[in-house]
């Protein structure tokens, strides 16, 4: 089994995490959901469960992020923050992966959690009795947080593209920290 390391972190929190935010939203509402991921208290975790979770999680996480691509991606487009990249020289590739993995993954986990949490948190308190106003509070502050993260990683990736791929500054004349 391989040991984590940049690349495959980078794709679980890209992908996985968002992915399983909204699993758990689910399993409020899906009993076998709620069964696979061992919630359930007669039921105990299994390997098959495990493995089915996992890909019910990337599946999701797929998903949300074509969402986010959709929403976000076109939101912070239309908001001035462009890629610097027009084309890319084969012998750059090695710094396009090294600014992707340490830049543009947090930025999918960002914009990513920002598509997954509302909708989690919408199934989470659509199952209970009792509306809690202090879980809309916790999914606002945790939005607008998200909210900035994903500018902010979304905008050094493309500076740090800027200067490693086309040797000068990106065209982003927006807030950039």
């Amino acid at each position: 089994m391989r040991d984590v390391h940049s690349q495959n972190f980078g794709l679980l929190i890209a992908f996985v995490l968002p992915g399983f935010t909204l699993l758990l939203g689910l399993a409020e509402h899906l009993p076998i959901v709620r069964d696979g991921l061992g919630a359930a208290p007669d039921t105990s975790p299994t390997v098959g469960g495990f493995l089915y979770m996992t890909l019910a999680a990337v599946t999701l996480g797929l998903l949300v992020s074509t969402v986010r691509w959709l929403l976000v991606d076109t939101l912070l487009y239309v908001c001035g923050l462009r890629s610097p990249l027009r084309a890319l020289e084969p012998e750059r590739t090695a710094q396009f992966d090294i600014v992707v993995q340490q830049y543009y993954r947090h930025y999918q986990f960002h914009a990513n959690l920002l598509v997954a949490l509302p909708i989690a948190g919408a199934l989470w308190q659509a199952a209970r009795d009792t509306w809690q106003p202090w879980t809309l509070a916790l999914v606002v502050i945790l939005e607008l947080i998200l909210a900035a993260g994903a500018w902010d990683t979304l905008a050094k990736c493309y500076r740090r593209l800027g200067e490693k791929l086309e040797g000068g500054e990106t065209a982003t004349r927006l807030w950039t920290p």
